[in-house]
C-alpha cells in the first residue's frame, strides 16, 4: 500500500493521518500488525480502531516534546511500540507529566519503566531515589533525580499510597491534584479497568545483547490464531533496534512443536523456511538451566537469547491459548497427549499397537 491509499482509508475511518515519515515509522515498527488492524477497523472492530489511533497519536510532536522536556529519550520507534501496548494509558501519563504536581510524579514513575532516561537526567545510584513498586518484566531505565522546592528539600512521599486500595491516611482531605494522582496511579497499575481488553497480547524478554517479543497473532486470512516471534539487537543500554527486527509467524503445527520443547518432551527443534524468501529460521533448545531461543535471517544476522523457566511460562500459556482458540473442544489433557504422541511418532519411539 502506498501513502495515498492509506491516507484515504484512515480518512474514511475518521482517524488522523500521520505525515509520510510518521507512517513509514509505524509500518517499520509494527509491520503487518498495522495493516491487519487497518483491515479489521474497516470491519468496525473497535479494538483495532483504538490501536490505530494510539500508534498514530504516538507520532505527534507533543509526545516526543513532553518526554524530552522531562529527561527521557524520545525515540519514535519506542514511542510507537509503547503506544501499541499501552494505548490511552500512555497519553494520559504524558498529559499528567505535562500538568505537573503530584500527578506528574506518579506518571513519571510509570514512564521510567518504558523509556530510557538520558544520562544527564539520571541521578546517582541511590535506591532511595526511586521507590519500589514491585518487580517488573521491563528493564528500568535508571533512577530518578531528587526534586527540591524553594522552601528546601521536599519531604519524600511514599508513592505506594497512590497504588493502594486503602484510603490515604490523612488528617485533612486530599487536594484535587492528589485525587487526580491517585486515580491516575490506579489506572496505570491496572489499565484494563479503563480500556477495552487488548486483542493482541505480548510478552518481551530482554538480554544484554538481544531481546525477543512473543505476541498473539492471526494469519493474514483471519482464520487461524497463531503466535508471532520477533528478535532485535541491543542498540545501547536497555534499548533495542526493533525497527531492524527479525520476525516469524508460527504455523499451527509449529505451535505444538515449540511446546514439545517447553514441556520437556524434546530437547531442541529448528523451524526453517519462514518468510516470503524462505530465509528465516527459528530454533529453541533446552540447555538444562534455561531455554535457548534463536532467530535468524540470511543477510541480516542471528539474534539469540537464553530464556528462563519463569519467562517460558507466559510463552507456553500464550501458545496454549492460541491452540484453544483454534480448537475450543480440546482439553489440556488432550493437548498434552497430542504433543506426546507427535513427539513419539517424529522420534520413532511410538510402539505399534493392534486391537486384540
Amino acid at each position: 500500500m502506498n501513502y495515498a491509499e492509506i491516507e484515504s482509508r484512515l480518512t474514511a475511518l475518521a482517524l488522523p493521518v500521520p505525515n509520510p515519515s510518521g507512517l513509514a515509522a509505524i509500518r517499520s515498527v509494527e509491520g503487518e500488525k498495522f495493516d491487519r488492524n487497518l483491515r479489521e477497523a474497516e470491519r468496525q472492530d473497535q479494538v483495532a480502531t483504538g490501536y490505530l489511533a494510539s500508534v498514530i497519536k504516538a507520532t505527534a510532536p507533543f509526545c516526543a516534546e513532553v518526554l524530552t522536556q522531562h529527561g527521557f529519550d524520545a525515540e519514535l520507534a519506542n514511542l510507537i511500540r509503547v503506544s501499541a501496548e499501552e494505548g490511552t494509558t500512555l497519553f494520559r501519563a504524558l498529559n499528567a507529566l505535562k500538568k505537573g504536581g503530584d500527578v506528574a510524579s506518579v506518571a513519571e514513575t510509570y514512564l521510567v519503566n518504558h523509556f530510557e532516561k538520558r544520562k544527564s537526567h539520571i541521578g546517582v545510584e541511590d535506591p532511595d531515589q526511586l521507590p519500589e513498586f514491585g518487580e517488573s518484566t521491563r528493564p528500568r531505565a535508571g533512577t530518578l533525580p531528587k526534586k527540591s522546592t524553594e522552601q528546601g528539600a521536599r519531604q519524600k512521599r511514599d508513592p505506594s499510597q497512590f497504588f493502594s486500595s486503602k484510603p490515604l491516611n490523612r488528617q485533612t482531605p486530599a487536594t484535587p491534584a492528589e485525587t487526580d494522582a491517585k486515580t491516575l496511579a490506579a489506572d496505570l497499575e491496572n489499565p484494563a479497568a479503563t480500556e477495552p481488553a487488548k486483542k493482541y497480547n505480548t510478552h518481551r524478554v530482554y538480554g544484554q545483547k538481544y531481546a525477543m517479543c512473543f505476541g498473539d497473532d492471526m494469519t493474514i486470512d483471519g482464520n487461524t490464531h497463531t503466535v508471532r516471534i520477533e528478535g532485535a539487537k541491543a542498540s545501547g543500554i536497555r534499548t533495542y533496534s526493533w525497527d531492524k527486527k527479525i520476525g516469524i509467524q508460527l504455523t499451527q503445527a509449529e505451535i505444538f512443536t515449540v511446546l514439545s520443547v517447553l514441556f520437556l518432551r524434546l530437547q531442541k527443534v529448528s523451524l526453517e523456511g519462514h518468510g516470503p524468501r524462505h530465509d528465516k529460521t527459528f530454533s529453541i533448545e533446552n540447555q538444562g538451566g534455561h531455554f535457548f531461543f534463536k532467530i535468524s535471517q540470511l543477510g541480516v544476522g542471528t539474534f539469540a537469547l537464553p530464556i528462563s523457566g519463569a519467562d517460558a511460562i507466559p510463552i507456553s500459556t500464550m501458545l496454549l491459548k492460541q491452540i484453544r482458540l483454534n480448537a475450543p473442544h480440546l482439553s489440556d489433557t488432550m493437548i498434552l497427549a497430542m504433543i506426546s504422541n507427535a513427539v513419539a511418532i517424529d522420534t520413532g519411539n511410538a510402539s505399534e499397537k493392534h486391537p486384540a
